[in-house]
């Protein structure tokens, strides 16, 4: 209990701040009271969550298919390096790339190998 409770303590503060501000950005600058503040939090937090989970439908779909399968198999950081190069800097490096490229590799040896990118 103790091992993990002040690292949560704080996430939740530091949730608790973030969605805070979004709260006062919903009352005071649009000349609303304070507790008026649920008519942005409200449609902000549903924004989040439905951009999250599309987006996580869209990756999982895509990096799990078998079309990605037969596509790796053609080596594309070989066969397409200009593409290498846009992924890499769009996802912060060639080992985040990789990680993209590789990702059901987690799932047939999720402790041995961890992220590839090294990001815990």
């Amino acid at each position: 209990y103790t091992k993990w409770f002040w690292q949560r303590l704080k996430h939740h503060l530091f949730l608790f701040a973030l969605w805070g501000g979004v709260w006062l950005l919903g009352t005071y600058p649009l000349g609303r009271p304070l507790s008026e503040g649920w008519r942005v939090l409200l449609p902000v937090t549903v924004a989040a969550r439905c951009g999250f989970a599309s987006a996580w439908m869209v990756f999982t779909n895509f990096n799990h298919s078998h079309m990605w399968n037969r596509f790796l198999a053609w080596a594309p950081e070989r066969n397409y390096p200009l593409m290498t190069l846009v992924m890499s800097m769009i996802l912060g490096g060639p080992a985040r790339f990789n990680e993209m490229l590789f990702h059901d590799l987690h799932h047939g040896f999720p402790n041995a190998v961890g992220a590839l990118s090294m990001r815990g």
